[in-house]
């Protein structure tokens, strides 16, 4: 697992290490989750731009020779 952010902290690494160490079961599903909707997001946003791209910014192409 890679973290992207990070943060110093004026606390002792051995002290943040203890209370992380202490009980992940309690902190590591928040993440996980926090981390998963931000995917569904960001894929949501992705999609919807190449829908745009495809189709002219949200709106159809015009079908040349109808009606003609």
């Amino acid at each position: 697992m890679f973290v992207r952010y990070y943060l110093e902290l004026p606390v002792p690494a051995g002290a943040v290490e203890e209370v992380l160490a202490h009980d992940p079961a309690a902190w590591v599903p928040g993440v996980a989750e926090d981390a998963r909707r931000r995917c569904e997001e960001l894929l949501a946003e992705v999609g919807s731009r190449e829908q745009e791209a495809r189709s002219g910014f949200g709106t159809d192409p015009p079908v040349v020779g109808a009606g003609a």
